[in-house]
């Protein structure tokens, strides 16, 4: 049974390499140690990794960016866990922990020229708001009804 637990620098140190070959397989992929392990505000509550017994399989890095609002820096999943429901499992608990945190949307980028990602973002009831440096900025409002 996967699991979904809070994130802590300690784990990410225990488990580096596991958590870098999660997205090893996509185009791009740029984060290394330091990008896990860098602190942004209230990243340690809210960021969360799925795990498989005791490997993770997937993870959501996310901080406080203002009052209002919590940002997604990084979610992926494994690709053997890919398809199979985790993804929308992850993005439910996301939107509860922005609700238990407070504030009024999440947030994310997204590169603009990547239509796949917009569109699986959007069926989760993100929306367009704007571009910033090459990305589009999408937003939700989670419902409290979603926790």
């Amino acid at each position: 049974m996967i699991a979904l637990r809070t994130l802590d620098a300690e784990q990410i140190c225990a488990h580096a390499d596991e958590f870098i070959r999660i997205a090893a397989d996509q185009p791009g992929e740029y984060w290394t140690l330091n990008h896990f392990l860098l602190d942004l505000p209230e990243k340690w509550t809210l960021s969360f990794a799925a795990w498989d017994d005791n490997s993770p399989v997937a993870y959501a890095i996310l901080s406080r960016k203002d009052a209002d609002r919590v940002h997604l820096h990084h979610f992926m999943v494994t690709p053997l866990h890919r398809g199979k429901g985790l993804g929308a499992r992850m993005i439910r608990e996301m939107k509860h922990r922005t609700v238990v945190a407070g504030a009024k949307s999440l947030t994310l980028k997204a590169d603009a020229t990547d239509r796949c990602v917009r569109a699986f973002y959007r069926q989760y009831g993100f929306e367009e708001r704007g571009v910033e440096r090459g990305y589009i900025l999408l937003a939700t409002l989670p419902p409290a009804s979603e926790s």
